[in-house]
Order: C-alpha cells, then structure tokens, then sequence
C-alpha cells in the first residue's frame, strides 16, 4: 500500500454511525487495556464483521483481503493516543462514529486530519506512524479496521 493516504467522505451515513457506535458499545468486548488507560473494545462477532467487509470490499487496497481486527476507540477527558504502528495490519480503516467533540485530530506522520462523523480515512497503518491528539471536550468514538491480503487462516 505505501505512503498513500486516502479519505472517503460519506462512508457511513450519520444513522449507520449511531446503529454502529450502539453495537459497539453493547456487544464489543472490553480490551483489558481499558483498565489501563486504553478505552478500547474488539468486536467478536462474525456477521459485524462480515458487514464491514462487504463496505471496505468497495474502498480497499487489497484484494482478496482479510479482517485481522475491529475494534471501537473512545476519547473524552483529554485522553489521546500516542503515535504508534499497526503490527498486524498492511491496511487501516478509522472512521468516526461521533461528532461534537474538540480536539481529537487523527495524526498520521505529519499531517493532522479533523475527521467528520462517518468520514474513512485509509492508510498503511503498519509502516506510517498515526495517533489522535487529546479530546479536550466531548467524546470521540471511532471504529478501527485492520485487514491484510488473502483469506483468513483457520486456527
């Protein structure tokens, strides 16, 4: 994938953002960071995810591709993100599921994105370093996306 930086507006529609976000915080699984200061949680469900298969199938990079993780991050109270890299992804997908939040840019090297609600951003998440800066007022949820080339393996 490279250096390359795409953004889609409109991904999802502002309703698709609430069913989602809903979802999410309903039937993800807390990651055991959460307790660390890491608000996170990993979706577990195949049919979730083969939903969102079938809507990055239209944008994605890589073809034939698998989903190695979803998860929801969630920001308020000055939380943040440090800059870091995706070790298990070739592709990233962030798309916020809120709006109405200060702060919270998404980072990725040097630029400084001001996503909308619903907007993707795709981008090599293992090699280009990304993170969010601090939500200083609101909340800020978004739904991450990790893929990698070929089928899933079946453990």
């Amino acid at each position: 994938m490279g250096e390359e930086i795409k953004l889609y507006k409109n991904f999802f529609t502002p309703i698709e953002c609430e069913l989602i976000l809903k979802k999410s915080l309903d039937k993800f699984e807390i990651d055991k960071r959460t307790y660390a200061g890491w608000y996170a949680r990993t979706n577990r469900d195949i049919n979730f995810e083969n939903y969102i298969k079938e809507k990055i199938e239209k944008i994605s990079p890589i073809n034939p591709f698998h989903i190695v993780w979803i998860n929801l991050t969630e920001y308020e109270n000055n939380r943040y993100l440090d800059f870091h890299t995706d070790e298990r992804s070739e592709c990233t997908f962030t798309i916020p599921l809120t709006d109405g939040y200060d702060g919270g840019d998404f980072l990725i090297e040097d630029k400084k994105f001001k996503l909308e609600k619903g907007e993707c951003i795709s981008f090599d998440g293992f090699r280009l370093r990304h993170g969010v800066e601090p939500v200083t007022k609101g909340y800020r949820a978004a739904l991450n996306i990790w893929i990698k080339p070929g089928r899933k393996p079946i453990f």
